[in-house]
């Protein structure tokens, strides 16, 4: 695979995969809140998003974009097996990596989670463009993890 059409691929599925994102934040907002068992406005607010239209990833597009060129220069490899094994396309490397390393990380970090609902409009923010923002500059200092040893071949479709 060429960089280009693994470009092409992460900017295909940039929207469905921060929406996916937004969601992931709102499950571990709605848990923490959970755990404290704190019932307020801005904890419906959050209960709320993502029901009748999808939650807008515009704001975080710019800190996707960049996680994925941070990717792109530290591990995509033009390089393919003599022997084809779909697990190892690096669309599917990319995924996993996102899903399994990334995300992960993004979620440990009350700051980003919350960062990542205000841009979304999710949390109540004088300036949901600043969250936007804030999500840009923490995706350009984030500590990229190590790409797993492991292939993802539940990822592969059949």
């Amino acid at each position: 695979m060429r960089l280009e059409t693994l470009q092409e691929i992460q900017l295909e599925y940039a929207c469905n995969i921060m929406q996916s994102l937004i969601r992931s934040c709102r499950e571990r907002y709605l848990a923490a809140a959970n755990l404290v068992e704190l019932d307020s406005p801005t904890v419906t607010q959050v209960l709320e998003i993502g029901f009748g239209q999808p939650p807008s990833p515009w704001r975080l597009l710019r800190g996707y974009k960049i996680l994925c060129d941070r990717y792109n220069r530290a591990y995509f490899t033009p390089q393919e097996n003599l022997f084809f094994n779909p697990a190892d396309e690096q669309d599917i490397k990319w995924v996993g990596h996102f899903w399994y390393r990334l995300v992960p990380k993004l979620l440990e970090r009350d700051d980003i989670v919350r960062t990542v609902l205000r841009a979304a409009g999710a949390i109540p923010s004088d300036d949901p463009e600043a969250a936007g923002d804030s999500f840009l500059q923490e995706c350009r200092e984030l500590a990229m993890p190590e790409p797993a040893d492991q292939s993802y071949p539940h990822l592969v479709s059949a």
